[in-house]
Order: structure tokens, then sequence, then C-alpha cells
């Protein structure tokens, strides 16, 4: 793998686990399957991972309640994401619910069961089950209560907001609003405990998320203000600063809230011009290209 063989790397495992299958080393063989499950899904093959994994539940020891519940556990879900990755939403909402279902009884790990379940609720909120996304969320939430995982959690309760706001606009945003709310007392239990994101910060992301919400609801107000507030957050990027997306993104969501929907296209242009200059001038032309867009559509509409 750190040569950039993949296909040479998969075959060692999969003749790895075989042998050790031969040989009677079944619990080696199964881990050893499901870390060439997950390469495959990284390197998004997904249907070599689901091939990979559908053979494993019909070994006898698999079958007979054998092996180790955690482990035959995490091969159902590694299939159960590469399900989801090819866009059986059905199928991979089905083994989600059940596995967030087995987990539930993990008292050792709740932290385990908190991402199991917090995966599910997402997923359950992509068919449109919100009800039943809730459930699965406030799962999440108590697990999370013993074993902490902010970012996971806070990820989930987001995505669950825009979803709701997305597919059901003003009628949905009590309920979104709910989950962001939700997602805002981790943020601040996160806080106490010293806990940096690995990837965005979970307060600025709020914010944004807040706009994204208000925006398909039509609070165009209240959506502007949440996203001047991710941006006080953000801060103007640098040369060499990995927020130039982000930062970029946000302001191209403000510009267009501003510009088109609240119709007030010249604080909106004021706004998109002077970000596009400071990209531009770091070396950001990629991130300026659909702030440069939106400018050109809200001149040519003036």
């Amino acid at each position: 793998m750190h040569l950039g063989r993949p296909d040479e790397a998969l075959r060692h495992l999969t003749r790895s686990a075989e042998l050790d299958l031969r040989h009677g080393s079944r619990t080696d063989a199964y881990c050893t399957y499901s870390n060439a499950a997950r390469i495959s899904l990284d390197l998004d093959r997904v249907e070599d991972c689901i091939a990979l994994l559908d053979s494993l539940p019909a070994e006898p020891d698999i079958a007979a309640g054998e092996v180790d519940d955690r482990l035959v556990a995490q091969l159902r879900l590694t299939r159960a994401r590469a399900l989801h990755t090819g866009e059986d939403l059905k199928a991979a909402t089905a083994e989600f619910v059940a596995l967030a279902a087995e987990s539930a009884d993990w008292d050792d790990d709740p932290g385990s069961h908190a991402m199991i379940a917090a995966e599910t609720a997402v997923l359950l909120g992509e068919a449109a089950e919100f009800g039943r996304a809730r459930e699965a969320a406030d799962q999440a939430l108590a697990a999370h209560a013993r074993a902490p995982r902010y970012e996971q959690l806070s990820n989930c309760l987001r995505e669950l907001a825009r979803l709701q706001a997305q597919r059901q606009g003003p009628d949905g945003l009590a309920d979104a609003l709910a989950f962001l709310a939700d997602a805002g007392r981790i943020a601040d239990e996160a806080r106490t405990a010293g806990y940096e994101a690995h990837c965005r910060s979970l307060d600025t992301a709020l914010a944004y998320e807040h706009g994204r919400v208000n925006t398909y609801a039509g609070e165009y107000e209240d959506a502007l203000a949440a996203l001047d507030k991710a941006l006080a957050l953000l801060g103007e990027p640098g040369t060499d600063d990995g927020r130039a997306g982000e930062w970029a993104e946000c302001i191209r969501l403000a510009g267009a809230v501003e510009g088109l929907y609240l119709e007030r296209p010249a604080p909106a242009l004021t706004r998109l011009d002077a970000a596009i200059s400071h990209l531009t001038a770091l070396g950001h032309t990629e991130e300026s290209e659909p702030l440069t867009s939106l400018a050109a559509r809200l001149r040519d509409e003036e």
C-alpha cells in the first residue's frame, strides 16, 4: 500500500486470509478479510468490497455464532458502508438498523454504539424517515454521554438538520433547529473538554449549517446572520491555508442569500469582489471560481 500498489496489496491480504482459513486460524483470517474489505472501500472498489464480505456469513463458525460478535459486527459494518456508497440505501439502512439494535447491548463499548447509531440516523434521514432518525440520534446521544464522540455526533446532527430542512423546507425548520441545538451542546462540551476537531471546527461548521438550514427554510435574514458568524469564526485564509475552500463556500452562500434571496445585490457584490481579490492574490484561483460565477450572475440581473 505504501508503494502505491493496492492491487498487489489486496492480493496478498486475500491470500493471507485464505491460508489462515486453511490452517485453522479463523479469527486471523476474518481480521485480514476485514482489512482487505476496508481498503477496497477506501479505494472506491465498492463491488469488490461487497463481494468479499458477502461470502463470509455462510462460513460455518460465523453462522453458528462461534466468532467474536464484535469482529462479525465490523465485517457487517464495512459491508453496510459499502452498500451505502454503492447507493443501495434500502439494504444499507436495514443493516445499520440491525447493527444499531445489537450494539445497544454493548455496555462495555458505548462509543461504538454511539458511532453506529449516528450513522444509522443519517441513513434514515436520507430515506426521509425523520421520526426514526430522531430516535436513532437520541440513542447516539445517550451513548455519547457515556463515551464522547464529539466530532461524529456533531457531523451526524448537522447532516440530519440539513436533510430535514432541504426535504421539508419551512415545515421541517423546528425539527432541524432541534438537531442543531443538540449539535451546539456537543460543541460546548467539546470546548469545555479541550477537544479539537480533526477536520472543521465544530463551532464554525455549526454556524455554517445554521445558515444553510435557514436558507432552505426561507429564513434569509437569520441565514445571513449565521453565515456572517461562521465567517467571523473562520477568519480570512492565508496562502497555505486549508480553510480557503470552506471560507469561499461560506462567502458564496452568503452572497447568494444576500444578493438573490434578499435582493440586495450591491452589498453582495461588494462581499464577493473583496473575497475574489483576496483569494486570487493568495493563489487560490480554483476556490474563487464559484464566487466569480455568482458575481457575474448578480451583475447580469441588475
